[in-house]
């Protein structure tokens, strides 16, 4: 395949995967808003195609590379946040009290993720801090929050 330019286009696969638990990433800033009635949120996991160009006067970029633009190739996946009961599907419902080693544990990420996760659904009041186990929090799903 042919660029415009003339250069030869190669399409490799990314290692990169996301998943829907990386939204929390971005989420710390604005925890508050997940418990507020008029907020909501719609997640679109897509599959995506970034275009470079090789540019040999921007040395000071990774290897010369450039990014040009992206296009979208396909949507995967389309989840509507509305509710709090949307948000504690990410919590496990078989323990009464987790701490975020067990969330990690439940939704296959690391504990950093899992920490996030934590942090958000506990300032929008989904989850309460119960005490300690260890060194670790101790939280359990707030009363009132599957309304």
């Amino acid at each position: 395949m042919r660029s415009k330019d003339g250069g030869v286009a190669v399409r490799r696969k990314s290692p990169k995967r996301g998943r829907l638990e990386d939204l929390f990433w971005e989420l710390v800033s604005i925890p508050q808003l997940l418990s507020n009635p008029n907020f909501s949120l719609e997640v679109l996991m897509t599959r995506e195609e970034e275009v470079r160009r090789y540019a040999r006067n921007r040395k000071w970029r990774p290897r010369g590379w450039v990014i040009e633009g992206r296009r979208l190739m396909d949507v995967l996946d389309r989840r509507l946040f509305v509710r709090s009961t949307d948000w504690l599907e990410f919590v496990p419902d078989k323990l009464h009290s987790f701490t975020t080693k067990d969330l990690a544990t439940v939704a296959d990420t690391n504990r950093e993720l899992a920490q996030k996760m934590a942090y958000c659904l506990r300032h929008a009041r989904m989850i309460e801090l119960i005490g300690r186990q260890g060194r670790a929090n101790l939280y359990r799903v707030a009363d009132g929050a599957y309304q």
